[in-house]
Parts: C-alpha cells; sequence; structure tokens
C-alpha cells in the first residue's frame, strides 16, 4: 500500500496545474501554460519555496496518515503513518533513502531512486513542467471520468528515466481529472490509474482534495486535509540519518 500512496501524491500535486477554457487549435505547450496558469492565475506558486501536504488515505480496511514535505527545487519527504507502523521515504536532492520500523534504514537505488527524484522535481512548488519533459504531444479528444478531455502525452528528460505520463484535462471545467502513468519497478512495470476531483482553493492556488488511484486491482482514496505554503523547512529535514552519510 506505501507504494501506491507514494504515487498517488504524485497525482495529486501534478493537478495543482489545472486549466481555463482551451482555444479552438490547441497546442501541447498552450494546454500546458494554461493548465499552470489558471489554478494560479496570481502566479503565486512562483514565490513559494516550501509546501507541507496533509493527507488521509484508506486502502480497503488499511487507513494510514501521510504528510509530504517539498523544498525547491527537488527535495522532498513523505512520512506515512498506519495503524502499526511509520514509513519514510526521502530525497534530498543528492540522496534517496527509506525508513521502515519494521525493516530499518536503507539506501534508495536504481529505479527506486529514479523515481523519487522525479518526483521531487515535478512536486516542486515553483516548478514549469515543460523544464522537465523533453516532449510533448497534445493526442486529441477523449472521453475519461465521463468528461470530454483534451489528451496530452508527455515524456520525460532522459535523465528521470521514466516512462511517458498522460493527462486527461476536461474542455468544459479544465481541470485535469484523470492521469495514467506506467511505472519501472525493480520487478516489473506498473500502471497507475488516478482520477482526480473535489477542488478547492488554498491561499489562491487551486488544488483536488480527493483521487481514487488503481494499481494492479488495488484501489486507494486519498483526501486531501490541508496544505501549508512557505513553511519553514530546512535542508537538515531531509538529510540522511548519520550512518548513511
Amino acid at each position: 500500500m506505501s507504494r501506491i500512496i507514494l504515487l498517488a501524491a504524485l497525482a495529486l500535486c501534478l493537478a495543482a496545474s489545472g486549466c481555463k477554457s482551451f482555444d479552438s487549435k490547441p497546442t501541447a505547450d498552450t494546454v500546458m501554460d494554461k493548465m499552470q496558469v489558471s489554478m494560479d492565475p496570481q502566479g503565486k506558486l512562483d514565490k513559494v519555496s516550501c509546501a507541507v501536504y496533509h493527507y488521509k488515505v484508506k486502502s480497503g480496511t488499511q487507513n494510514a496518515i501521510m504528510t509530504m514535505y517539498l523544498k525547491s527545487p527537488d527535495k522532498i519527504k513523505f512520512v506515512t503513518r498506519f495503524d502499526d507502523s511509520v514509513l519514510v521515504k526521502t530525497f534530498d536532492g543528492k540522496t534517496g533513502w527509506e525508513y521502515y520500523n519494521k525493516t530499518g534504514l536503507r539506501r534508495l537505488a536504481s529505479c527506486e531512486l529514479d523515481e523519487i527524484r522525479l518526483q521531487g522535481t515535478m512536486l516542486s512548488p515553483c516548478v514549469r513542467l515543460q523544464k522537465i519533459f523533453k516532449k510533448m504531444q497534445l493526442a486529441g479528444k477523449t472521453e475519461a471520468a465521463g468528461q470530454e478531455c483534451w489528451k496530452l502525452v508527455c515524456l520525460p528528460l532522459d535523465k528521470y528515466k521514466s516512462q511517458p505520463i498522460i493527462f486527461f484535462i476536461s474542455t468544459k471545467t479544465g481541470y485535469l481529472v484523470k492521469l495514467v502513468e506506467e511505472q519501472d519497478t525493480c520487478s516489473e512495470t506498473v500502471e497507475i490509474k488516478t482520477f482526480l476531483g473535489a477542488y478547492k482553493e488554498f491561499e489562491g492556488i487551486k488544488v483536488p482534495t480527493r483521487l481514487i488511484s488503481q494499481v494492479n486491482g488495488s484501489l486507494v482514496e486519498s483526501t486531501l486535509q490541508s496544505v501549508e505554503w512557505n513553511c519553514k523547512l530546512s535542508d537538515a529535514d531531509f538529510a540522511p540519518p548519520q550512518p548513511m552519510r
């Protein structure tokens, strides 16, 4: 479940880049621009260097509380508390590490390191997504989540070693309503489908507060409780424990 939660958080934060109504002949660039401008019309995210997101997460009979810490340009930390365990997963801009109270401390490498490095960059509050993708393709209109949507296929830069990420953006409301991606794990490639809704404004920035993610037949429902912008976070908050330095 912990892996699904992290992927769900990625979808939730990406959706903070919603969009307005589109021109008659949009391009991938204009769609991406409007995704970012309309959800943040006053450009407030340009002045946000740190953010903290608080979620409640449910999967079947299991519940969790997750807090995600972000610090520009690429630092990220997940703290997930289950009924009987705690999982911490972090990237400090160079080193990825994980602590699980049932198994201890370990360094992230290979596909796990690639994944959290991409998450740290993509979820950075002031990021412009065009700088992360080497190719963006507008693949016409399709239906998703019961709505007519634009389909935007985005391939991250080679250094992130990632599969394409597909955005489905409502042509009526301009909201990101579905996100599809494939993640390369150390043993297989899994497809993650996430549906987003219940958008809410936090200090002038619109963010979806409810999402449902599907991975290998498992469903995870995440509910955003609150967001803190420009909270005080230091580099030390993301640094690995002393034994790993």
